[in-house]
């Protein structure tokens, strides 16, 4: 049976962030490459859009902003940017052009959030042993700054991002791929600096039943890999930075759930309903926004 708890966060720390955010959006979920973040977070979506809550994930919610924001200026071109915007024609365009609306909330948000940029900049001295993967990272998360802010911008009322991989989870990628990097400190200013989430689930699974996921998926970072312990470690040290993001959530004062996907996706429904109804409930009691 799935193990549903809620880490109860602990006082504000004064010198932390206090901003209060709108209780309907964001939700994150954290936890091990395998453990079934992406289909617990649509499963999630699903269940909100029955309850009629407009929930998007990650992809839609940047897609969503930016046709918005390209109809803002009006006329025939900002309607055929929108349109460009849309699926089938939406890869094509996010590979041949860089929309200026999606450049332009980026540096926005970067603007916005200089204690984060910060904390990044410090990942460098971790990583530079990795340069591959260091900016590969960093492309990631410039497109989660840009969608992020393009949605933030132009949001509609109540809809609610349920967001797999987000600034939470992206603590993993940051500081859990390189060992020998003494992490806490640093993931808790990481956490403090990031915008605050108004849920999190902590996809909780062993390293090794996601490893063998992985492998049956065809994962290639667990299928490729000559050195099985090796990979083991890995995913250990990942968990590791798991269980330390979920604390500096928890004492930032976010509500964390943690949910165990030891057995099937399915032994996880009565999690996801609950946590469907709970946040239901406290969409449906916050002020409408604009």
């Amino acid at each position: 049976m799935p193990i549903l708890t809620d880490i109860s966060p602990s006082a504000p720390n004064p010198a932390e962030s206090t901003e209060v955010p709108s209780p309907e959006w964001p939700v994150e979920f954290i936890g091990l490459p395998g453990s079934g973040k992406t289909s617990l977070a649509n499963r999630l979506i699903q269940r909100l859009r029955a309850r009629s809550l407009p929930a998007v994930d990650f992809d839609q919610a940047l897609a969503l902003g930016l046709a918005r924001a390209v109809r803002q200026a009006g006329g025939w071109k900002s309607a055929v940017k929108a349109a460009l915007c849309r699926r089938p024609l939406r890869p094509f365009w996010h590979r041949v052009f860089c929309p200026h609306e999606q450049a332009a909330a980026g540096c926005e948000f970067a603007a916005a959030h200089p204690d984060l940029l910060a904390s990044l900049g410090r990942v460098l001295t971790a990583s530079e042993q990795h340069p591959e993967e260091r900016n590969r990272l960093f492309r990631y998360l410039s497109r989660e700054f840009a969608g992020f802010q393009l949605f933030a911008n132009h949001r509609r009322n109540r809809e609610i991002l349920v967001w797999d991989e987000g600034f939470c989870h992206r603590a993993l990628s940051l500081w859990g791929r390189w060992p020998g990097t003494t992490p806490e400190e640093e993931i808790t200013a990481y956490v403090a600096a990031i915008p605050r989430p108004a849920h999190v689930f902590h996809v909780s699974t062993g390293p090794q039943r996601c490893i063998e996921r992985m492998q049956v998926r065809g994962f290639s970072p667990f299928v490729e890999h000559p050195d099985s312990a090796e990979v083991l470690r890995k995913m250990e040290r990942l968990q590791t930075v798991v269980e330390l993001t979920a604390t500096a959530l928890a004492r930032r004062g976010v509500p964390v759930v943690r949910i165990s996907t030891e057995g099937t996706l399915d032994e996880s429904d009565a999690a996801l309903q609950e946590a469907a109804a709970t946040l239901a409930r406290e969409t449906a009691a916050a002020p409408a926004s604009v």
